[in-house]
């Protein structure tokens, strides 16, 4: 479940992101913010809101250029992660007194996953991710993913994408740059169904990684291929 909350647009960033702050609470986390369509301009801020309460560590929203390349981009990410961040990944547009700035939350320190085993296989449950299993839209999810694998459309149908969490992405590739190209071949451990997706994005939220949910999958890889429900017991390696 997701609630939805309007903030002014014109206010300043660090008056937004207190604001974030404020109305994060152990069972609400935020995950994502949008231009909303009211009049004057709003920024619309989702939260999603989890069962049971988890510590979260503050947001904070660091403004990015937009025009930035991928590699760009990911120098970027690696250099928040050098300063003690762990950045969500993915860029926002928001409204300002100024106009419009382009933003990339991240916090300042988030769990962890275990390394592949020694067979290369890492234990996690599965979340579906850009669409929900009947094909509508995630809203919990912009559809868009990280902008150093390619800003892809993970709202495609077809599309057999996946996505990890930043910290491991670092750890098994040294540089965020150095996912891309990469895939995961993933097996439903309740029906032995196996599919290979591309690393599309980083996820899924910190809320979902501590509950050792520290892979997403797009509607083709997680319901066509793997005959998922939103949440599956899984296994994968990096090929």
């Amino acid at each position: 479940m997701i609630i939805e909350l309007d903030a002014q647009g014109n206010i300043d960033l660090p008056e937004l992101t207190q604001i974030i702050q404020d109305n994060e609470s152990p069972t609400a986390e935020f995950i994502f913010i949008s231009q909303g369509a009211a009049e004057p301009p709003t920024n619309r801020i989702t939260f999603q809101i989890h069962d049971e309460a988890t510590t979260l560590s503050l947001v904070s929203l660091q403004q990015i250029d937009p025009r930035l390349t991928p590699d760009a981009a990911g120098d970027f990410l690696d250099s928040l992660i050098d300063r003690g961040f762990q950045p969500l990944g993915r860029i926002f547009q928001i409204f300002v007194p100024r106009g419009e700035m382009s933003v990339l939350a991240a916090r300042r320190s988030g769990p962890t996953v275990a390394p592949p085993n020694s067979d290369g296989f890492i234990f996690t449950k599965a979340s579906i991710f850009g669409l929900n299993t009947d094909g509508s839209l995630d809203r919990e999810d912009n559809g868009v993913g990280s902008p150093v694998l390619g800003s892809v459309n993970t709202r495609n149908r077809e599309l057999r994408g996946a996505a990890i969490p930043v910290a491991l992405a670092r750890r098994m590739f040294g540089k965020l740059s150095n996912v891309r190209g990469h895939k995961v071949e993933v097996t439903n451990r309740d029906n032995g169904r196996v599919t290979v997706a591309n690393i599309v994005d980083f996820g899924p939220s910190t809320g979902q990684v501590v509950k050792n949910i520290a892979l997403d999958l797009t509607f083709s890889a997680h319901v066509t291929d793997l005959h998922g429900n939103g949440m599956i017991n899984t296994k994968y390696r990096f090929i």
